[in-house]
Parts: structure tokens; C-alpha cells; sequence
């Protein structure tokens, strides 16, 4: 009886350490806070925050920047945070812009209302943080270079 008790403990301990959970741990994967669809279209800085104070981009156009998120994972961005083409991809709060497969900037979701964001982009040790406004929902756009 104690040999089969015994057995018994054996194989479900080692079943508890060798069997993975079926359920995904939100800690290692959180849900995307804006998807692809949402994304995908032209937005524009409308305020930076720059020396402490908010400065409206339309009097201080060098702050001033766009990007433009594609439904198909390209972006193109201009103005001051980066000019250029390459492919993003969404991870929770995030967005990773990847310029030849490595991370160029890096967008975190702030808050998310309708057309209207307020983000902070990492590239490098710079951090700016930013109100923008989505002004397009064009996807495609002819003859763009491939990423």
C-alpha cells in the first residue's frame, strides 16, 4: 500500500513539473491595446512635450512629425522623430518600429481615445512624449519601396 501511495506522489509531482499550463500568463503576453485596423493610417503630432511645457507643433514646426502605419506592418515616418521607411509590429502598449530587423523607436501607448493618443517614443536614450491625432486611414500606398 505505502509502495503504491508512494508511486502515486511520485508521478504526480513530476506531472505537475513537466505538464506547462494551458493558460497564457498575462504577465508575459498583455493584450494589445490597439490592433493593426485601428493603427493602420497617417498620424500627426498636434502637441510635444518639450523643457516641461506642452508646445503645439502647429507654431513650433520643427517638433513637429507624422507616421504613417500600414495595414500590411510597413511604416514611414517624417519629421523630427524619424524619417524613413521600415515595419512595426504591436506588443501590448507598444509599438516597435524595426528598420532591418532591429528596433529604430519605439512607441508606448500613453492613452488611446478615438483618433487622439498620447504616446511617448523612445529612440536611443531620447524620450518624447506626444499628442497625436489620426488624420488618414489610407493603407496602401502605390509604388511605396518594399520593406
Amino acid at each position: 500500500m505505502i509502495k503504491k501511495l508512494f508511486q502515486y506522489l511520485i508521478v504526480t509531482i513530476m506531472a505537475s513539473v513537466a505538464l506547462p499550463s494551458c493558460n497564457k500568463d498575462s504577465k508575459d503576453e498583455p493584450n494589445d491595446v490597439i490592433s493593426k485596423e485601428q493603427l493602420a493610417g497617417t498620424w500627426e503630432s498636434r502637441q510635444v512635450l518639450a523643457g516641461g511645457q506642452w508646445v503645439d507643433t502647429s507654431t513650433d514646426s520643427s517638433l513637429a512629425f507624422t507616421a504613417t502605419f500600414y495595414a500590411d506592418g510597413r511604416y514611414h515616418g517624417s519629421g523630427s522623430v524619424a524619417e524613413g521607411w521600415g515595419t512595426y509590429v504591436i506588443k501590448g502598449d507598444q509599438v516597435n518600429v524595426l528598420y532591418e530587423g532591429a528596433v529604430l523607436l519605439t512607441y508606448k501607448i500613453q492613452s488611446l481615445n478615438g483618433n487622439n493618443a498620447q504616446v511617448s517614443i523612445t529612440k536611443g536614450a531620447t524620450v518624447t512624449t506626444a499628442v497625436i491625432t489620426k488624420t488618414s486611414g489610407s493603407t496602401i500606398v502605390p509604388g511605396k519601396p518594399e520593406a
